[in-house]
């Protein structure tokens, strides 16, 4: 595993979609307070609001990425931002942004193998299951197809889509994912309850 692997934590990944405001965050972040970290996704305000969010977010998680708002991440004190492969070249973000880790969301080996090369240092791979923000656009890649990525995968992966029990969990790191990132099961204290206890440090 990478030497970047130290710096993220593994287990239960929060994410934190469609926030409107400080209210709504703060809803967020304790009903994930098992989580080993949360993420912000579209914020649902202007850039200044957002940040206020952020800065919540922060001041309550260890570690927190950001979804494609690198500034943002910035200006918060934020850990990681999380980029898609057709987002600016990992060049760039490293030279504009040298203090934050850089996650790549994925969904097939190409775009597994162009992170790699490029230099990052995590990556979200699914959906591994039907979720219903993908329906229609894109297919499960199931739990073989999971396996084949953290065995090419020489950084964390984070297991993502449809994943809301125990078992998914388990099945997730017997693949050999680093850690799982969860949407809607994030909003239900006793969801993150089962599947913080399903993951065990151990078999990583």
């Amino acid at each position: 595993m990478d030497s970047s692997a130290g710096k993220i934590p593994p287990g239960i990944w929060a994410i934190g979609s469609d926030l409107k405001d400080l209210p709504d965050t703060e809803a967020f972040v304790q009903s994930s307070t098992l989580a080993v970290a949360i993420t912000m996704r579209r914020p649902q305000s202007e850039s200044g609001h957002a940040l206020q969010c952020l800065r919540q977010m922060t001041s309550q998680k260890s570690f927190v990425a950001v979804h494609g708002h690198a500034d943002l991440a910035l200006a918060a004190n934020a850990q990681a931002v999380i980029v898609g492969v057709r987002s600016l070249s990992m060049a760039i973000y490293r030279e504009r942004f040298p203090s934050l880790l850089l996650g790549v969301s994925t969904h097939e080996q190409k775009e597994v193998e162009q992170a790699l090369s490029q230099g990052a240092d995590f990556l979200i791979f699914g959906p591994i299951w039907e979720t219903p923000e993908k329906v229609g656009v894109m297919h499960p890649k199931g739990l073989k197809t999971l396996a084949q990525i953290c065995k090419i995968s020489s950084i964390p992966v984070i297991a993502i889509g449809g994943i809301g029990a125990g078992s998914q969990v388990q099945a997730c790191q017997e693949a050999g994912a680093y850690g799982v990132a969860v949407l809607r099961a994030a909003r239900n204290r006793a969801t993150m309850a089962e599947l913080a206890d399903a993951f065990k440090a151990e078999r990583l």
